[in-house]
């Protein structure tokens, strides 16, 4: 039998049995629950239990005091309410692992950004944390965005703290050190990551998750004069002045560029949450490269969103390749130009530049290649997940969905990883369900063939997206 008391473990001899459906892990998960702990697997928690005393002190939260960077930073003074003092780093070594103040030598994991399947990451290694493992996740800000809410948050159906997770609480938490930076280079033969504030944050084993940005790269002047959706909470603080304008009685034309779910759903929201302050001042237009919208969607998906634009009086514009953007005009391939005071970038995702200059395998467009284990093609110590990856052996769409959904394998292999264990494979699903909003708390739900529209559709979103967030905010935060 396996008896668990808080702050006191005993542990004897426990037969085979089958762990699905033996009564005695019911028990077992019954008298944790009373001794306040989580409950998970019977298998975790032995492995957990049996480990050496020392790994347990050194990977237990109260380890939650030093990163890997090269510089020490001193804590900042918050400029604003959301706002917060960076962490504390400390020394960065090159060879080795993170010295403990016990003597032990800790593994170096790095968490290169705070996408979907890293949050997921962070709560895996909060309930099970990785024996003998260092783990520090890096992110450019420190709220991170579900995309999924991102629509209705612009929409103005949820607050800011609904849609967005606190990655410091979330770090802190689960027993994970948190430096708020921004990388600009990756070196794999030194394995260490460069920030944009000159720090340097070493690693054993890294992933990467920062997710993409939109495909500006060849098109003069789409850097300058557009509002790009990415970063997110760049846009979201752009386009507080934009509505300002448009509550002190300017007329706008606010020109969307780009033709999937991510675009036009973002403009459907837009326009909602400015007419509702100012109904029928503002005029929209839709633009993309192609003979139609939602491509990667049904036909009968796409006709639905069609009378949707229709019916919201919403210019859409097809076959219109933006080749150049000066301020306030968008110049196409046909030889047409477009007028605007405002213009959204919303097109294909891109990766940043560094991610190709760092020597890591990537593909065409400079997403970073990996297995179905999730690992580089080239690296055997980089992992990636979420938009800045592509699995070689599976065409996936850039997709918050398949993001999700890699957290647990991610998580699986990186604690292999760590431990020189031989990884899993992964293999993603081929159909995705998609649940598109069309701003007005309605939506549109697509899978395969199958197409559907109506308000029961955005309750059922609402309700997945609450529940998925929900695992990741402070208790009350959920709504």
């Amino acid at each position: 039998m396996l008896s668990l008391v808080p702050d006191r473990f005993c542990v004897l001899w426990l037969p085979p049995f089958n762990a699905a459906t033996d009564p005695r892990c019911h028990s077992l998960n019954v008298a944790r629950a009373q001794a306040g702990q989580t409950i998970g697997f019977l298998d975790p928690i032995l492995r957990y239990v049996n480990r050496p005393r020392a790994a347990c002190q050194t990977s237990r939260r109260s380890h939650v005091r030093v990163g890997s960077v090269d510089q020490i930073e001193p804590a900042r003074e918050p400029t604003s309410p959301e706002s917060q003092p960076r962490t504390t780093i400390g020394k960065l070594q090159r060879k080795g692992g993170y010295a403990h103040d016990g003597g032990e030598t800790l593994k170096r994991l790095l968490l290169l950004g705070g996408g979907h399947a890293h949050v997921e990451v962070m709560r895996d290694f909060g309930r099970a944390p990785p024996p003998d493992t260092h783990v520090t996740v890096l992110s450019r800000a420190r709220f991170t965005p579900y995309s999924g809410m991102l629509p209705g948050l612009v929409a103005g159906h949820y607050r800011h703290e609904e849609s967005h997770i606190d990655l410091a609480w979330l770090a802190r938490s689960t027993g994970c050190d948190f430096v708020e930076a921004e990388a600009r280079h990756l070196d794999p033969r030194e394995r260490a990551v460069a920030c944009t504030d000159d720090s340097r944050a070493g690693y054993d084993v890294i992933s990467i998750d920062i997710g993409s940005t939109p495909a500006a790269a060849g098109v003069p002047g789409a850097d300058s004069h557009t509002l790009a959706i990415k970063p997110v909470d760049a846009f979201l603080a752009r386009w507080k002045t934009i509505e300002a304008r448009v509550a002190a009685g300017e007329r706008l034309r606010i020109a969307v560029v780009g033709g999937g779910a991510g675009g036009v759903e973002l403009l459907l929201s837009l326009q909602d949450r400015l007419h509702a302050a100012v109904r029928g001042e503002t005029r929209f237009v839709l633009l993309t490269d192609q003979s139609d919208i939602l491509l990667s969607h049904n036909r009968k998906v796409r006709g639905i969103f069609r009378e949707v634009l229709a019916s919201r009086k919403i210019e859409l514009l097809v076959h219109h390749a933006v080749v150049r953007v000066d301020p306030g005009r968008l110049h196409c391939a046909n030889g047409e130009t477009v007028e605007a005071d405002v213009i959204v970038w919303v097109t294909t995702a891109a990766a940043p530049q560094w991610i190709a200059q760092s020597g890591l395998t990537t593909d065409h467009r400079g997403f970073i290649a990996v297995n179905d284990c999730l690992q580089s093609a080239s690296h055997k110590n980089v992992f990636a997940a979420g938009d800045i990856a592509t699995m070689v052996n599976h065409a996936l769409p850039k997709s918050g969905v398949y993001a999700v959904r890699q957290g647990p394998p991610l998580a699986r292999n990186l604690r292999r990883a760590v431990a020189s264990e031989r990884l899993a494979e992964y293999t993603p699903q081929r159909l995705a369900l998609a649940l598109i909003g069309t701003g007005d708390r309605s939506a549109v739900a697509s899978y395969g063939p199958f197409a559907a529209r109506g308000e029961w559709i955005w309750r059922w979103k609402e309700w997945i997206d609450r529940r998925w967030i929900g695992r990741y905010l402070p208790p009350g935060e959920a709504g």
